[in-house]
């Protein structure tokens, strides 16, 4: 029993503003116990006392399952999860930059027809060309035996191209080029340079064969050619466009006769056509200090059908220009035929969408007489400098064709 004593100074010690700390400390000093003191406190100033509840007990009084976790495991089992999903968000994201600078997540079909587009606009570019033509397994004295004329050993010719073009200068379209010819052991070494509307060429070295021992004398020596056909070609950029319609027999010098309008339909017949389709991605590759997409690529043979289908109907509206009417059928069937075997690579630069390189290996027989065998074709093409200015100079001292040529017939 509390007693009333104790009480009544408890009171009034906290109605003088005297804290509770202080008013224990002065009882204890003058003798009375804890347990009295708290016993009063508990009287004066109750307080409610927390319900224990089981969390692990649910609201029909039975166990639950899944035990609750105290805090700390809460706070453990939150963190694992926050980890988990920030490692996941991180995979994905570095994924996702992998996957795009290693080029599995790009399109390849979109960085190829980007490039092809680049280089229809492009204005100038270097380039580097090494061509093999192998007839080692074709039957002797075919064509390319009667080619070579007996010069050569061999049944392997390759040449190599080596230079730069550029057309920013409607008025001075420039370029320059080297070729090295090989046939065994026949060599042949020609630079070639197109500069203000004259094309001057020089032979570095004849073949050493007795008929051009006449020529010898020339050797070292630039000739120049005037080039009337360069303003045509110039004006209807057919530099960068007759390629693909000269692949359906189409003259390029036919087409520059015709109207700009008749002009930028054929053109555009051929540029929306499909000449090739993308088999498959490989991983990037740095050519030359460019990192590059690559994948590899093959004939498009229906794209290639529609194609001469569509260049027949509207070659037939041109035949009073020039254009001779051809047999799309038949031309596609010469082409299939042809090509037994094709495999093409190409390299498109991720900075700049340009091509960096570009290998095809061909498999070719002549429709008319397969019985002769595979003539093997290999073609590796380096690209860089695209949109790059160029500068050709023109060699000081030169020798005109017309004056050489008369000089060789009085010989």
């Amino acid at each position: 029993m509390v007693k009333n004593e104790l009480l009544d100074y408890i009171n009034g010690e906290i109605a003088k503003g005297i804290p509770l700390n202080f008013i224990k400390e002065t009882l204890r000093k003058n003798d009375w116990s804890d347990v009295d003191i708290e016993e009063a406190c508990e009287v004066l100033f109750p307080e409610e006392k927390p319900i224990a509840i089981d969390k692990n007990v649910n609201s029909f009084g039975m166990m639950n399952p899944y035990p609750v976790m105290p805090d700390e495991a809460k706070m453990k089992k939150r963190f694992f999860l926050w980890a988990m999903v920030a490692l996941v968000f991180l995979l994905l994201a570095g994924g996702t930059i992998y996957g795009y600078y290693s080029g599995y997540l790009v399109s390849m079909p979109k960085v190829a027809q980007e490039a092809l587009g680049l280089v229809a606009k492009s204005s100038s570019v270097n380039f580097d060309t090494t061509t093999t033509l192998d007839w080692s397994q074709m039957k002797e004295g075919t064509g390319y035996d009667t080619f070579s004329g007996g010069l050569a050993s061999s049944r392997k010719l390759s040449f190599n191209i080596k230079g730069q073009y550029d057309s920013f200068h409607a008025d001075d379209v420039k370029g320059s080029l080297e070729l090295l010819f090989t046939l065994g052991a026949v060599t042949s070494d020609v630079e070639v340079k197109l500069a203000k509307e004259v094309l001057y060429a020089e032979v570095k070295q004849f073949p050493n064969i007795a008929f051009f021992d006449q020529f010898t004398k020339l050797q070292n020596k630039w000739v120049k050619f005037p080039v009337p056909e360069v303003q045509k070609l110039r004006t209807d950029n057919l530099l960068n466009q007759s390629t693909l319609l000269t692949f359906s027999g189409v003259d390029p010098m036919v087409v520059a006769n015709l109207q700009a309008e008749q002009k930028s339909k054929l053109y555009e017949i051929t540029r929306n056509a499909s000449f090739f389709k993308i088999t498959k991605k490989l991983p990037v590759e740095d050519i030359n200090g460019d990192t590059s997409y690559h994948f590899i690529f093959e004939p498009d043979y229906p794209g290639i059908k529609t194609y001469l289908d569509n260049l027949k109907v509207y070659a037939g509206t041109l035949v009073n220009y020039g254009v001779p009417a051809f047999d799309s059928e038949k031309a596609y069937q010469e082409i299939t035929t042809s090509v037994k075997s094709f495999e093409g690579n190409a390299w498109v630069s991720r900075k700049t969408g340009f091509p960096t390189k570009v290998t095809i290996t061909l498999g070719m027989v002549n429709p008319q007489k397969i019985d002769q065998g595979e003539l093997k074709i290999e073609t590796t093409s380096l690209f860089n400098n695209w949109n790059i200015p160029i500068t050709v100079t023109p060699p000081e001292e030169s020798i005109d064709m017309n004056e050489l040529w008369k000089s060789f017939s009085k010989m």
